[in-house]
């Protein structure tokens, strides 16, 4: 804290870049490309007891949606059942 530095981490884990970062740099997909940039509200010192601060966990939450965006889900079609063997039925 005392020294004015600047230190860049890269890491996959959300709750690592909530807890260390000021601030989150979240990548796109192919090619590369900053998909948005969150600065951490939480205060600093940080300890673990955060880890179920309801700020904490809101940025898990987007960090997660950035990542891994909702699918859409498709259309259903009608499930079709097979016409399954009747005793008596020749089977090959």
């Amino acid at each position: 804290q005392n020294i004015d530095a600047t230190v860049f981490f890269v890491t996959h884990d959300l709750q690592e870049a909530t807890y260390l970062a000021d601030r989150i740099v979240v990548l796109g997909r192919n090619p590369g490309h900053i998909a948005e940039i969150i600065e951490n509200p939480l205060p600093r010192p940080r300890h673990p007891d955060q880890f179920l601060n309801p700020t904490f966990l809101a940025v898990q939450q987007r960090l997660e949606e950035l990542i891994h965006p909702p699918q859409k889900v498709a259309e259903e079609k009608p499930f079709h059942v097979p016409r399954m063997t009747v005793v008596g039925d020749d089977v090959f």
